[in-house]
């Protein structure tokens, strides 16, 4: 569970989320995240953070709406940079793909509960109400297990489906 403190508030997808202060490494602006084949919809991808390569999420109801930019804009320059707030657990760095505006901090106590997984990985463990807007409280590391769980699962399906048999075709004649 979080400690008591400050805590930043941010939307993904407008879908309001925050996350204890003290778990935020930054938030960076990255001109594009490296995609990853056949990854699960809720890895946006990987992005450079200090010498490293930080996974990148989005928390959003819908992740396929977190399209790359096109070739054109990418050789054009005007692909539009996107926010990433950088999170560190004790597991590591990831990174949460955030909404441009709406990112504040606040020191309001939020309302406990029980750490509920909200499926896909996201596991919350409490409620900030700031200015009429409930804020999910994510339990950072239990969020990065179920993430890297649900990767890992995902891969795992995969590879059963890959390696079932195929039906025989008809031979050639």
């Amino acid at each position: 569970m979080a400690a008591e403190g400050s805590f930043c508030l941010f939307h993904c997808e407008s879908l309001p989320f925050a996350v204890a202060v003290a778990n935020v490494a930054e938030i960076a602006e990255v001109d594009a995240l490296v995609r990853i084949g056949l990854c699960p919809p809720r890895i946006a991808g990987l992005c450079p953070y200090h010498r490293q390569v930080v996974p990148v999420v989005t928390l959003g109801q819908d992740p396929s709406r977190t399209a790359p930019p096109t070739a054109e804009q990418r050789i054009s320059g005007k692909a539009a940079r996107q926010v990433v707030l950088i999170v560190q657990t004790g597991q590591g760095m990831w990174g949460i793909l955030i909404d441009r505006e709406g990112t504040s901090i606040t020191t309001q106590r939020p309302s406990r509960h029980e750490p509920n997984d909200e499926g896909d990985g996201v596991v919350t463990e409490g409620r900030i109400d700031h200015q009429g807007v409930v804020h999910s409280l994510l339990d950072a590391e239990s969020t990065w297990r179920g993430l890297r769980a649900l990767v890992v699962n995902w891969y795992a399906l995969f590879n059963e489906s890959s390696a079932a048999p195929r039906p025989m075709g008809r031979a050639a004649v």
